[in-house]
């Protein structure tokens, strides 16, 4: 792998980091629509991150609390 693709990878998940915490930071003050749409931008900025699991599984408990 080059540099120039390791830093791009880099960047993909810090960019997936901030956007994990900005859901969390959302989900804490119940405003469950911003939350999904942050937590969807952490599996489109970089769907293998460390962070796209745990997206995952929020965004499936706030389906879950919705449906109620």
């Amino acid at each position: 792998m080059s540099e120039v693709q390791k830093k791009m990878d880099a960047l993909k998940t810090e960019q997936a980091r901030g956007s994990y915490d900005i859901a969390r930071y959302y989900e804490r003050h119940n405003k469950w629509a911003g939350a999904l749409i942050y937590y969807n931008e952490v599996l489109l900025k970089d769907p293998n991150s460390k962070f796209a699991e745990d997206a995952r599984l929020r965004i499936d408990a706030i389906k879950k609390r919705q449906e109620k």
